[in-house]
């Protein structure tokens, strides 16, 4: 208790100006967690949604190929699992009235897919998916893209087995088939949705996969797949994804990298104050000593009264933390309306729609990581201030 209260006391001593520099290093530290929390949990929210829609519309949880294995084999391996046979191939759509065109992928599956209540919360159907017939679904931003209107003839041009050649162009004329909406950008700009009935019939050859949705780990349930077929072709969502995935990890590493500079900055100050502090209380750490204090315990002293700082920082930077996360979009709205008062324009902030969080997890690392580091300096820092003899520190001590 007498080391716990000689620290606090060190910690916002009046002496020096000590307490002021203790609070403003407080204020910075709290500033820090403050600032990690509110990036990372706006990171956390963003990127989920971003996994979860590459999850749920375009690679599913898994994607097997297998030519031993049939759906039912594969719910017999997981019961939660959900199966449909899918399809995808390349294509060039020109409509004729416009003379617009782009390349494309025509996706399909079974119908009772775009009703599975995971693929429907990433793509809206305007149109009823019974009426596709032949005809493929297009989302609003290939049909702008395209300048296509209801009664516009398409071409759609795709490449399947021929007999003197492996594979040649062969033309299909369509129309719009349906509508769609998708919540990622780049799965609607270039996705035709159509029934895998009528793709085969268009294209004899199409290669046929499986599309997995499970509630299992994706890896656990390719692991049990592989088993059952050795050669089956088994892609988890992290390894269709593998690039994506990677970088919105590598971003998150990068911003906690660049964030942590702030700290270190901060630390490497409270250690540069806190060897202030010990010279000048050199002659009291002398007395201590010989008191009967040990040098260990002296040194432990100092240590407290950095990491008190440290913790409360913390504390207050968690608190501040937490309340920013529960009204990030009041303060997002808040920010929108300072923009527009200085510059007359809205910025798409308060159109972003997400929902921040930050888990335990992350707060106890950010937390423990920072407390480590001035844990490390500051020990660093009082490493040498004591090694000298006692009367040698006391005749030294000026008048």
């Amino acid at each position: 208790m007498f080391i716990l209260k000689t620290a606090f006391r060190y910690a916002f001593s009046k002496s020096g100006g000590r307490r002021r520099s203790a609070v403003m290093q407080i204020l910075g530290i709290a500033a820090g967690v403050l600032a990690l929390m509110v990036v990372s949990a706006v990171m956390n929210a963003l990127q989920s949604t971003q996994l979860q829609n590459l999850r749920d519309i375009e690679s599913f949880d898994l994607t097997v190929i297998s030519e031993v294995l049939s759906k039912e084999d594969i719910k017999a391996l997981d019961s939660s699992c959900r199966v449909y046979e899918s399809a995808e191939t390349a294509v060039l759509i020109v409509d004729r009235s416009s003379g617009m065109s782009t390349s494309a992928r025509v996706r399909a599956a079974e119908k009772s897919l775009f009703t599975d209540p995971r693929f429907s919360s990433g793509v809206v159907f305007y149109t009823d998916t019974e009426q596709m017939g032949l005809n493929g679904a297009f989302s609003f931003t290939m049909i702008r893209n395209l300048n296509m209107s209801a009664e516009d003839e398409l071409e759609i041009t795709f490449l399947r087995p021929g007999k003197t050649a492996t594979i040649v162009p062969y033309n299909y004329s369509s129309s719009l088939g349906g509508i769609y909406g998708s919540s990622m950008s780049d799965y609607s700009s270039s996705t035709v949705l159509m029934s895998l009935d009528a793709l085969k019939e268009i294209n004899p050859g199409t290669k046929v996969c499986y599309a997995v949705y499970t509630d299992m780990s994706s890896i656990k349930l390719s692991s049990l797949i592989r088993e059952a077929d050795p050669d089956a072709q088994v892609m988890t969502w992290q390894e269709y994804n593998r690039a994506i995935y990677s970088a919105l990890t590598l971003e998150k590493t990068i911003m906690y990298v660049f964030l942590g500079f702030m700290f270190l900055i901060l630390c490497v100050n409270l250690k540069n104050t806190t060897k202030r502090l010990l010279k000048a209380k050199q002659s009291e750490g002398a007395m201590l000593m010989a008191l009967g204090c040990t040098r260990k315990k002296v040194n432990l002293i100092f240590i407290l009264q950095a990491l008190i700082i440290c913790l409360l920082g913390e504390v207050l930077g968690v608190v501040l933390g937490q309340l920013a996360v529960s009204n990030i979009q009041n303060i997002l709205k808040a920010v929108d309306e300072a923009v527009y008062i200085l510059t007359s324009r809205r910025t798409i902030l308060t159109g972003i729609p997400f929902d921040a969080s930050i888990g335990f997890g992350e707060i106890l690392f950010i937390c423990l990581s920072v407390l480590l580091m001035v844990y490390i300096l500051i020990k660093a820092g009082c490493r040498k201030i004591f090694r000298k003899q006692i009367m040698e520190v006391i005749a030294n001590v000026p008048d």
